[in-house]
């Protein structure tokens, strides 16, 4: 603010200094309108972000957070909360509001609270961290040294001092602040789970760490916060009651120069732990490693970073260079290879501990719900429809494919094969269409609109949310449903656009797990369709079948 004040300040005196000639007239009421104007904007943002800023007490001890949905989910610190199962949540209002901790990332000093009012609350949604560049203005809001006692926030004005920032863990790895950004806002004890909001009303970071000298625990001008797109990584995870671990490969690289490398350094693996994923997916000492998710890996700080943000679990492809030694018989050249694997989680809270956590069912339910209903409000389930696009089967040409849905039945036109289904039966041609090929293709129909039927939950046996997943690069709620018929299916859900993104289904027809993942999507004639559906071969990674639409049609 200091700043702005003072740069507004230097125009207004350039102003003023400025010879009054004909070409050149004074113009002081207009720079004292652009001041105006600035400071009316600044004041308005302000009392649009308080509401949605919390102050977090735990016992005698406190923070802040920030509310980032309609129904109640606040962010704040891991430091903050620790394991603790209930928080008080103080707002502007000046009421104190329960709250229940839902998840931790302890590594990543992230916790995820539920108000358990039954309200809509003035909520401040996440925005894009990565759009935000040096020299961007931000306002960092909390309750620093609890001054606050009717829970009015404390705002403190500055720029973006540095990005993706990488902060090492304290003890035994907790707070991590692997892809962080740097502001010189000011943040002081207190602020620590406060939001750092960009000037278009968005959270793009949950402040939490500050660089300290000789004076203690006193801001000197360099605050770190957690970039809002690393905290979707985890929000899944955390929203599913889990305290989640960040992965690793379960081994380390590091940097040799090589000046016949093409970047000159060659990043290399040169630790491997057993049973580890890397080792166990068959990557070697040596190795060099090339690219991590389709990024090409420059050196061994980027890479830290890149893998730090992911939690536990999360499915990761890399690919790495062998050099294949002439000695040994082999060419003397490197050859690149690509490995997909889930990534082992680093443990940083004893068992003991984590049985202390523990959060109502009814919670969790709710994100179910949640997330259910935000696909059924995207989407439509499967009525009356034609299809027509191609379908290629892997290693062979594309043929012409119409699919018709209606009246309960399914009908499936490729080349001069012609497969109707009901849920009673089927033919093929002339012929009774076998039970194995019958329940494929009604289960392609049904675990479409098994998901977007009212009341969907009550129509599965079991539902378990387990999470997230990187789905195409985007991150989506995972879910393994149980049907009453026994059959097995794993939805991916991107909970903010509600599209459904990726299904796993045991396939009675291939006898094994297949994926249908999901892109390409439009909207036509009132339905919002993926034009796009690859089928793979989940055990062996392998690709099936494409089906590529043309033209989708209702009725």
């Amino acid at each position: 603010m200091r700043r702005t004040v003072l740069l507004l300040l230097t125009l207004l005196l350039g102003l003023t200094a400025l010879p009054a000639t004909a070409e050149n007239p004074p113009d002081l009421e207009a720079a004292r309108a652009v001041v105006k104007r600035i400071e009316k904007q600044r004041i308005e943002l302000a009392h649009k972000l308080a509401p949605s800023v919390c102050a977090v007490f735990r016992g005698q001890g406190g923070g802040s957070g920030v509310i980032i949905t309609k129904d109640g989910l606040v962010l704040s610190n891991f430091h903050v909360t620790q394991l603790s199962n209930q928080m008080r949540i103080g707002l502007n209002d000046q009421r104190i509001h329960p709250a229940v901790v839902l998840g931790v990332d302890p590594s990543g000093d992230l916790s995820l609270l539920r108000l358990t009012e039954k309200r809509d609350w003035t909520f401040t949604p996440l925005g894009d961290s990565d759009a935000m560049r040096q020299g961007d203005y931000v306002y960092a809001m909390g309750n620093p040294f609890l001054l606050a006692t009717d829970f009015t926030p404390t705002i403190t004005f500055g720029v973006v001092s540095g990005i993706n920032r990488y902060q090492p863990g304290s003890i035994r790895g907790t707070l991590l602040y692997p892809d962080c950004i740097q502001t010189d806002a000011s943040i002081n004890p207190g602020n620590s789970g406060g939001p750092l909001f960009n000037f278009s009303a968005e959270v793009v970071g949950i402040n939490g760490r500050v660089s300290l000298r000789d004076r203690g625990r006193v801001n000197i001008g360099v605050g770190y916060a957690i970039s809002s797109n690393q905290i979707k990584l985890a929000l899944p995870d955390m929203r599913a009651g889990k305290v989640v671990e960040h992965g690793t490969l379960n081994a380390t690289v590091r940097s040799i120069t090589d000046p016949e490398w093409p970047t000159g350094v060659r990043v290399t693996f040169d630790q491997l732990l057993a049973p580890g994923c890397a080792h166990d997916a068959g990557i070697q000492i040596g190795d060099a490693l090339v690219s991590f998710m389709g990024k090409p890996v420059r050196d061994v700080n980027q890479f830290s970073r890149m893998i730090a943000v992911l939690p536990k679990g999360r499915v990761v492809t890399l690919t790495v260079a062998r050099y294949n030694n002439d000695d040994d018989g082999g060419t003397g050249e490197w050859k690149e290879t690509s490995f997909r694997l889930a990534l082992d989680g680093i443990p940083l809270i004893k068992k003991s501990k984590l049985a202390t956590k523990s959060i109502p069912k009814k919670y969790i339910d709710h994100e179910i719900d949640r997330t259910f209903s935000a696909a059924a409000k995207a989407l439509q389930p499967i009525d009356a429809e034609l299809r027509r696009g191609t379908l290629t089967v892997r290693g062979r040409k594309p043929r012409a494919l119409e699919e018709r849905y209606k009246d309960g039945s399914v009908t499936i036109t490729l080349g001069k094969r012609v497969r109707t289904a009901t849920a009673k039966g089927g033919q093929e041609g002339d012929k009774p269409l076998g039970e194995e090929k019958h329940g494929d293709m009604m289960e392609r129909w049904m675990m479409w609109n098994d998901l977007l039927r009212d009341n969907a939950r009550k129509e599965f046996a079991k539902v378990d949310f387990t999470g997230g997943a990187l789905v195409g690069g985007i991150t989506a709620d995972r879910f393994e449903i149980t049907t009453r018929d026994d059959d097995k299916r794993v939805y991916f859900i991107h909970l903010d656009t509600g599209r459904l993104l990726r299904v796993d289904l045991y396939s009675r027809t291939w006898v094994r797990w297949i994926s249908l993942r999901f892109s390409d999507w439009r909207e036509a004639n009132g339905l919002l369709r993926p034009y796009k559906t690859t089928i793979h071969d989940r055990k062996k990674h392998s690709l099936l079948q494409t089906v590529q639409y043309l033209s989708v049609q209702g009725g």
